[in-house]
């Protein structure tokens, strides 16, 4: 997206004009390693589920019903504890060739799931399960659990000419899904953006760096002059 930008306006009026970059950008990585560098896990269980792929005939359908699969394992959490703060990271491993997806999950401050009631919840989709206990589990930073799959999904985050992570970015960009999550107590916490900040739109770079953009804000973000221009444009 080298040539759009995002403009925000924060609390005082005064409009930002930043870079628009995209989950697939190597800064954005970083920044997000960074953003984590500090975060500590204290205790909690590692659940990985894996997908199998005889069921399903593009990876498409597959990573849909990880989804599902994983909501209806959250759904059924939250039933039993109540809140729930989790961390998960989607991967696709090439060992065999076909890029089968499982779905890493970090649940803090959950001692104990029942194998005979998670199956139930997971049906016939994983080809198999693994829970284990952790302590002190480190996300950011060199060697942290996120970066660990950062490095497999970024083109150029772990080296220029890394072909794992040229595959795990094509398919999170075919099967429109997310690297990673969270729940939303927990990125409150590690959330460094200023607060209050409002977002306007995302508008051509040279619409943006223009001279007059900031003098002449409210024209250039008039949906109507838009709309105009469009059709100008579409019909000459």
């Amino acid at each position: 997206m080298k040539n759009r930008r995002l403009v925000f306006r924060d609390e005082e009026g005064n409009i930002w004009v930043l870079p628009y970059e995209t989950r697939f950008h190597r800064s954005y990585q970083r920044k997000l390693s960074k953003r984590f560098e500090d975060v500590v896990l204290d205790w909690g269980l590692l659940l990985t589920l894996t997908t199998d792929l005889n069921q399903y005939s593009d990876i498409i359908s597959a990573v849909k019903t990880l989804k599902r699969v994983w909501n209806r394992v959250l759904s059924g959490l939250r039933r039993r504890y109540g809140r729930i703060d989790f961390f998960t990271a989607l991967e696709f491993s090439f060992k065999r060739g076909h890029g089968a997806c499982h779905l890493h999950v970090v649940l803090l401050h959950i001692t104990h799931l029942d194998l005979n009631w998670l199956r139930e919840r997971v049906g016939s989709h994983a080809r198999w399960l693994h829970v284990r206990r952790f302590r002190n589990l480190r996300l950011g930073g060199k060697k942290g659990y996120l970066t660990k799959y950062l490095r497999k999904q970024v083109v150029g985050f772990a080296s220029p000419s890394s072909s794992v992570a040229f595959k795990n970015s094509s398919l999170l960009f075919v099967t429109n899904a997310r690297g990673w999550s969270c729940s939303r107590n927990f990125m409150r916490s590690v959330r460094r953006e200023p607060a209050g900040w409002e977002f306007i739109g995302c508008f051509p770079a040279s619409v943006a760096e223009h001279p007059d953009f900031i003098e002449f804000f409210p024209l250039f973000t008039d949906p109507e002059l838009w709309v105009f221009l469009r059709r100008r444009r579409k019909y000459g």
